[in-house]
């Protein structure tokens, strides 16, 4: 077995291991609350996709152990999976341009349960029609090599024209998310830094005062914004520790989505001369095409990192589990 095919196995599996219970902690959390903000819709709705992808992640182990005799099943397998793949960029860029709204928007209030909802079916729908030309792209190919020939799962000659289209389709989606992505934070961190210019967290005004043995003493008056309810305090900071790990999840996405879309852009010439150079450079690319991945199983550790409640909550899920 080939050591970039053995690490991605090993890669893979664990992702697959660690995502699938952890995934399950997040739908459970948040099937617990009513889903009143839109963005719990959008955790709800990728925490399902995520687990979805671990779930699968046996079947695509076995395309590169072993490969399917079934076109059917190849195409099947690669076309789940560029539905999963496409689904969370498609979702990951919703959660964006929600917070954007958010922040940058708060009066308009576009983005409500009810149109979360509709725009999570949406990228479901989306997902799975740029992916058509994937299932039709694919099929077993047989090849010969040094010791025997072989089958595995790859782009069918035949039928060139929906390959192109896969390959435009599957650049249009990143570059568009990506660039969309960039703005929607270029967007937030101008406004978050326009508002702490305007409305900094407190200033102060000197005063003098003279006293009766000629004294001159200065003293500084704190002009405070009035206090805020509390109410109004514990739903502010539920919303920025949201967008706190919203953001955090989505930036980790987007960065590990354009490694990936560097390393698939490397022709395969350039690829079969690293290969012949160094077994280590062509295994270092190869599992870079791969850290796409890790985003069906880092999500929990985000939230648990960035939110205490979430935190607490999977805490006390497990200590039932254990009783």
């Amino acid at each position: 077995m080939e050591p970039d095919v053995l690490l991605s196995i090993i890669f893979q599996s664990v992702i697959g291991i660690v995502g699938i219970p952890g995934n399950c902690l997040i739908i459970f959390v948040y099937s617990k609350k009513r889903l009143t903000m839109s963005p719990h819709v959008f955790i709800f709705g990728l925490a399902i996709t995520d687990l979805g992808s671990c779930l699968f992640t046996p079947a695509i182990i076995f395309q590169r152990l072993a490969s399917y005799e079934s076109d059917f099943l190849c195409r099947s397998v690669t076309f789940v999976n560029f539905v999963s793949v496409y689904l969370s960029a498609f979702l990951s860029t919703s959660i964006v341009v929600d917070r954007y709204l958010a922040i940058c928007r708060p009066l308009l209030r576009w983005m409500t349960v009810r149109r979360a909802q509709i725009v999570v079916a949406c990228c479901v729908l989306s997902s799975v029609v740029v992916s058509i030309p994937v299932f039709v792209s694919y099929k077993m190919v047989s090849f010969k090599t040094d010791s025997k020939p072989q089958r595995a799962c790859t782009f069918d000659n035949d039928y060139s024209f929906f390959q192109a289209l896969m390959l435009i389709l599957l650049y249009t989606v990143s570059i568009a998310t990506l660039c969309v992505t960039v703005i929607m934070f270029w967007k937030m961190w101008k406004a978050v830094r326009k508002r702490m210019e305007i409305f900094p967290m407190d200033t102060a005004i000197a005063t003098t005062s003279r006293g009766h043995q000629g004294n001159v003493s200065v003293s500084y008056i704190y002009n405070h914004e009035p206090p805020v309810p509390q109410h109004v305090v514990r739903i502010a900071s539920k919303t920025n520790k949201t967008t706190k790990m919203l953001l955090a999840a989505s930036s980790i996405f987007f960065f590990t989505w354009a490694i990936a879309l560097c390393t698939l852009s490397i022709p395969r010439s350039t690829l079969s001369k690293v290969k012949a150079r160094s077994d280590v450079g062509f295994v270092i690319i190869k599992i870079l095409n791969i850290t796409f991945y890790i985003n069906h199983a880092i999500n929990p550790f985000i939230y648990g990192l960035i939110n205490r409640r979430f935190r607490e909550k999977c805490q006390t899920y497990l200590s039932c589990c254990k009783q």
